[in-house]
């Protein structure tokens, strides 16, 4: 299990947001019992398939822990819900005194989460790199985006996966997810630097996106383009 925390930096503001990454082969039955609230409970045991109560429970316990990180007084994290608003996006419940939000993305064995200030909007996703996967992520590109990762280097599934990552973790800030066009969500420009991608977009020119590869997926956090960045792992 990896956590830490983001610091935000605003021209007069700091913000934290936690993060958290968790490996299927993490989620023990206690760890399970132990988080997750009587409603989670209830409605992953409803859940029929295995795959879809899988990626439930990673969503969940990696946003309970980046929840964990960013509150600043304690409370019970199985006394938490995090539920789905009328677009499925994440919602959180019942937590005490403090207005935070939750971004949360999973791909087979892999969750990630990341919890913010509702002040401050921010957008996580994870996507294995995989060709399998590569003809349907072109259909959400532009030509002009196709020429970019040409320009990167990055024809393949790796520059495909990279700029889905991207788009996918803007459509979460506005609560869209993939009822979007994603192709209304176009970069413009990309900027690699030290082993991080920054993606720049034509149409919402004051977000950005900080893309990395890890292992064999590519995380993306989209942010505000003026918002500093610098993550702190424990």
């Amino acid at each position: 299990m990896e956590k830490g925390i983001l610091v935000l930096e605003r021209t007069k503001k700091q913000f934290i947001a936690g993060v958290n990454l968790v490996r299927y082969d993490e989620l023990t039955p206690d760890i399970v019992s132990e988080l997750l609230h009587s409603e989670e409970k209830e409605y992953v045991n409803g859940l029929k398939f295995k795959r879809r109560k899988d990626s439930y429970l990673l969503g969940r316990i990696a946003a309970k822990y980046a929840l964990k990180k960013t509150m600043r007084e304690h409370q019970n994290l199985d006394s938490i819900v995090i539920d789905r608003g009328v677009f499925e996006f994440p919602t959180v419940k019942y937590l005490h005194k403090e207005n935070l939000e939750v971004s949360i993305s999973h791909t087979d064995t892999i969750g990630i989460a990341v919890a913010c200030s509702n002040e401050h909007p921010i957008g996580v996703d994870i996507e294995k790199i995989s060709t399998h996967t590569e003809a349907s992520m072109k259909t959400v590109l532009h030509a002009r985006e196709c020429d970019l990762i040409k320009k990167e280097g990055l024809y393949n599934e790796i520059g495909f996966t990279m700029l889905w990552t991207v788009k996918e973790s803007l459509s979460k800030i506005f609560k869209t997810g993939l009822m979007a066009d994603f192709k209304i969500f176009e970069v413009e420009k990309i900027i690699y630097k030290n082993g991080v991608y920054k993606s720049l977009f034509k149409n919402f020119s004051q977000y950005k996106a900080l893309s990395y590869q890890y292992e064999d997926y590519f995380i993306t956090v989209v942010l505000p383009k003026k918002t500093k960045v610098k993550l702190e792992l424990d």
